[in-house]
């Protein structure tokens, strides 16, 4: 143009727009691209010009570095590739510790742990190239240890690591032999049954680098604590049948009993007598040889005995003397009367009445019983309560 000046510039190329007169472009891909230039001058008159450029494909770096222990291999995993026709051509990788390859997938041996830092340089026989830099750790491992705190089925296992290293131990992979592992470091866990597990803990300083330790560890049965007791009258014993088991090859060797009124034994099979009628919530606790404990508890009751009493007034030979019970029962009602009339002769009703034959003093004994089978007796008067039974001539009209 001799007279105007170009003053716009619509540029599109590969799919992009550019208003630059000398645009910069960085392409998705290689290969053929189209691309269209616009121009228009300060009087408004435009042309246009479509070309198709020729872009060089660049390779596409693609790598597996993995983090390593000292003394172990590591393997430069090499994937790149680039967009036919071009083919790779080279590779230069740097190590980081002043070695290199030119191999593809180089494995290399490093002689001290530390942080290397890693370049690669690839380049298409279109002399288009790429470079990664990344950084690999080379670890030192640790000494892995551990220790077991507890032994007993359905309680808490607490596991500890004891691992050192001259690097910090960070990661922690723990297979507690019964389908279930942790990534803590000082884990708990519970085992449902007893038995032999092999435990592996691997303890790491970093990704790709750790030490691994197994160890079995013996988990005991718990025992399970039982017991039964008979239900008594006030003032006799009562036993205690002990139920406890444990599986073997695990022995009982520990008994406490809790009798519920700040009472307690520690044999197998108490007897004990309560001072007072009641209910008593009583505990046993059993401690196996393995050190595993167990706790049973239940309801024991002591039946009051009944309280018995009768009322009777003197009377007159060949007069019926009439008796009157009077007796009570906190636990269960009276259901058993045996009266002695102390003149050889005997009854079982509550109130009964007797003639007797001759004037004298009777000692009249009643013993009653309720529904617990809880018994008591009486004998009248201060010490035995007598009946006096009067001669008609002296006191009878």
């Amino acid at each position: 143009v001799a007279i105007d000046t170009i003053n716009h510039w619509f540029w599109t190329i590969d799919g992009q727009s550019f208003s630059q007169q000398n645009p910069t472009v960085l392409t998705t891909f290689g290969g053929n691209v189209a691309s269209t230039l616009i121009v228009e001058t300060n009087v408004g008159c435009k042309d246009t010009l479509t070309k198709s450029l020729m872009v060089k494909p660049s390779p596409d770096i693609d790598v597996l570095i993995t983090d390593a222990c000292f003394g172990n291999t590591t393997t430069f995993g090499n994937n790149t590739t680039v967009l036919s026709p071009a083919i790779m051509s080279t590779y230069e990788w740097s190590f980081g510790d002043n070695t290199g390859s030119t191999l593809v997938s180089p494995v290399k041996q490093y002689n001290n742990s530390g942080v290397y830092p890693i370049t690669l340089i690839a380049t298409a026989d279109n002399n288009c190239s790429d470079t990664l830099n990344t950084l690999l750790t080379i670890g030192n491992p640790p000494a892995t240890n551990f220790n077991v705190v507890g032994t007993c089925q359905n309680s808490n296992i607490q596991f500890v690591d004891l691992s050192v290293g001259t690097d910090s131990v960070v990661l922690w992979n723990w297979n507690f032999g019964d389908g279930t592992f942790s990534t803590l470091k000082n884990p708990s866990k519970v085992y449902a049954s007893p038995g032999s597990f092999v435990v592996t803990l691997c303890a790491g300083v970093g990704p790709g680098c750790d030490s691994c330790i197994s160890r079995v560890v013996n988990i005991s049965a718990v025992p399970i604590a039982n017991f039964s007791a008979d239900t008594v009258c006030f003032g006799q014993p009562t036993a205690f049948q002990n139920l406890s088991s444990v599986a073997l090859p695990q022995n009982i060797v520990s008994y406490k009993w809790y009798l519920g009124n700040g009472d307690s034994a520690s044999i197998a099979t108490p007897s004990y007598v309560y001072p007072n009628a009641g209910g008593y919530t009583c505990t046993l606790d059993v401690v196996s040889d393995s050190g595993c404990i167990s706790s049973f508890s239940k309801s024991v009751f002591i039946y009051s005995n009944p309280i018995a009493n009768f009322t009777v007034n003197p009377e007159c030979v060949g007069n019926q003397v009439a008796f009157t019970n009077t007796s009570l029962s906190l636990n269960g009602a009276v259901n058993k009367w045996n009266w002695n009339f102390g003149d050889g002769t005997f009854d079982s009703v509550p109130n009964p009445t007797h003639t007797f034959s001759s004037a004298a003093v009777y000692n009249v004994k009643l013993n009653v019983e309720s529904a617990f089978g809880c018994s008591d007796s009486i004998q009248k008067n201060a010490g035995p309560v007598f009946v006096s039974i009067i001669a008609s001539d002296t006191a009878c009209v």
